[in-house]
């Protein structure tokens, strides 16, 4: 993983990161495009400035040719009064105004007296412009303009870049001009840009403090959220608590709400879970309940096949013991040891009938010289016996019946306890 991409930043350089970004396009923008605008902006504002101070000076000789147009002044008196005030001019320090005529011959030059009354037409500068002869072309083309070339400033051997506005004086065909060093126009515009990048220093350093500040107070904020979050998924049941405004104190609130709201499902889920065990529970226990219930059926079952083998093998003594007679099988136990009593009465009650028809046929044949000396009660007597021989054939018959129906009984107990079991 690298560490170093943006997406593995901390939210505080995240944060952080947009302020530097942020003066780092503002300086770019401010050095490609501010600062050539601004040269260019005071550039034209001096260059306008120096145009309105050359025509101020215009102004003044161009008062003194109307007084001398008006005859208030001679000629040569209104011309020299005009250079005098000219040549004392001066702005801005040592910036001057000098006087050309429209042949390139210096009328005056305050600073360097010794070119007055010199044709400077040929005149030219290092860069081998010919300044001289520029401005009388600008002016008798256009009147006035700017002309650029180097010139030594005051006090100064060296040539400078430099830049001047002439102008035409009409009637006297002088032209007068003053000029602005670019070296100043430089000064002022370090000077501009000093202020500037002080004034965006600060500005800057301020910002850079408040977005520390604020990166550091959010991912402060986040990160505490994020430690809570750490210990609710460790099972700790906290809450995030931080005195903030606007998004990351809504932020926490909702945390918090949704950190009430996972604990209420979780008690939720817990207590179905409860239940559900519950439930389980018991279904376990019902489960164990009929496994036991099956076993008992299986094992009364067996029992009750056995008993009826037993029985049906012509043992009457057979007898089934039952733990519980409340119960199905305990009641079908009953019914069957009751049923094989019934057979087990029946039988014996044949059985002594079946003896007392023998002791009879005994007495008869022991009686039978009784009974042919008396016909009339042999006949009788015969009747009695054929009637009680009839009897205790049916009763036989009867017995028989019952024999079959407990034996049909037992069977049809056998098949229901089959059936029983299968259904288990």
């Amino acid at each position: 993983m690298n560490k170093f991409a943006f997406k593995n930043w901390s939210i505080f350089y995240k944060i952080f990161s947009i302020t530097i970004v942020t003066f780092i396009l503002v300086g770019i923008n401010f050095y490609f495009l501010a600062i050539p605008r601004i040269n260019r902006s005071v550039f034209n504002e001096r260059k306008f400035g120096l145009k309105n101070t050359v025509d101020v000076a215009a102004s003044i000789i161009e008062n003194y040719k109307n007084l001398a147009d008006k005859g208030e002044l001679t000629d040569s008196v209104a011309k020299q009064q005009a250079l005098n005030n000219i040549k004392w001019l001066r702005y801005q320090g040592k910036n001057y105004f000098w006087i050309n005529d429209m042949n390139a011959v210096i009328v005056m030059h305050p600073i360097k007296p010794q070119l007055d009354g010199k044709n400077m037409m040929n005149y030219k500068d290092k860069e081998g412009n010919q300044l001289f002869k520029n401005m009388v072309d600008v002016c008798r083309e256009h009147g006035q303009g700017y002309v650029h070339y180097v010139w030594p400033k005051p006090g100064f051997e060296k040539p400078v870049p430099k830049v001047s506005f002439v102008k035409l004086i009409p009637g006297w065909n002088w032209v007068v001009g003053s000029g602005i060093y670019l070296d100043d126009v430089n000064v002022v515009l370090s000077n501009i840009m000093s202020n500037i990048g002080s004034s965006m220093l600060l500005m800057l350093l301020f910002a850079l403090l408040f977005s520390y500040y604020m990166a550091k107070r959010i991912s402060k904020s986040i990160k505490k959220i994020n430690e809570v979050a750490q210990r609710i998924a460790n099972g700790e049941d906290v809450r995030v608590n931080i005195k903030e405004g606007a998004e990351v104190g809504q932020l926490a609130e909702q945390f918090n709400i949704m950190v009430d709201n996972i604990h209420e499902k979780i008690n939720e889920v817990n207590q179905k879970e409860s239940v559900a065990q519950e439930a389980l529970q018991k279904s376990e226990q019902i489960q164990k309940e009929m496994e036991d219930y099956q076993n008992y059926l299986s094992e009364s079952v067996n029992i009750m096949i056995e008993s009826l083998d037993k029985f049906a093998e012509g043992d009457l003594n057979v007898e089934i013991a039952t733990d519980n007679a409340n119960d199905v099988i305990g009641k079908l136990f009953a019914g069957f040891n009751k049923t094989v009593r019934k057979i087990k009465e029946l039988i014996i009650n044949i059985t002594e009938a079946v003896q007392a028809t023998a002791s009879a046929s005994t007495q008869i044949s022991s009686s039978a010289e009784e009974m042919a000396a008396g016909s009339q009660e042999q006949s009788s007597q015969t009747a009695e016996i054929a009637t009680a021989m009839e009897e205790m054939t049916s009763t036989i018959i009867e017995t028989n019946n019952h024999t079959n129906m407990a034996a049909k009984a037992v069977q049809s107990s056998g098949e229901l306890a089959h059936e029983g079991k299968k259904v288990v």
